[in-house]
């Protein structure tokens, strides 16, 4: 049996967990990311709500279409109160939002699209790299259903695609 994480208690806490995870953010995080990174640490979804609410109110966290982003006042508090969680909490939420960076950082990098062509399909793949693309690919089939399978593959592994062609054309002509 696995021991349940340390939870956050009063409405204190959960405030500065919230503020934790977001100050880690450059960019909004939905309420389903911090719900997420929350889940196993507050023990009830109702009073996360409602002191993700007032952070709001009280101008610690902007919300803009459900995603939240720490504001200069929010971190300002922080810094008052953060050594306040336990290290544990504040080393798994580091952890964890690193592993959400990360995932967020390949989802942007990949591009699989499929459209129709007059009576074929054309699946669009692209792969970036932080200087820009460092792989386009245009593929045809004649169903929706393998263009579908096709860009899925590719979203799931993109790079072992790129580097499976790096190192076909790059092999030498002994090894064929």
């Amino acid at each position: 049996m696995e021991l349940r994480r340390s939870l956050l208690r009063d409405e204190l806490e959960i405030k500065t967990y919230i503020l934790f995870i977001l100050k880690h953010f450059y960019e909004p995080v939905p309420v389903e990311v911090l719900n997420e990174l929350s889940l196993d640490r507050v023990s009830n979804y109702f009073e996360f709500m409602d002191a993700l609410h007032d952070l709001k109110n009280s101008g610690m966290v902007d919300e803009i279409n459900h995603n939240y982003m720490i504001t200069v006042k929010g971190r300002y508090m922080l810094q008052a109160v953060e050594k306040s969680l336990r290290h544990s909490t504040r080393r798994h939420v580091s952890e964890e939002v690193e592993k959400i960076i990360a995932k967020r950082r390949r989802d942007h990098a990949i591009t699989a699209n499929v459209r129709q062509d007059g009576d074929s399909y054309r699946i669009d793949l692209a792969l970036d790299a932080d200087h820009g693309p460092i792989l386009k690919l245009e593929l045809r089939t004649f169903d929706k259903s393998s263009a579908d399978k096709l860009a899925a593959s590719f979203r799931a592994k993109a790079e072992k695609v790129y580097l499976n062609i790096i190192d076909t054309l790059t092999e030498s002509e002994e090894d064929t």
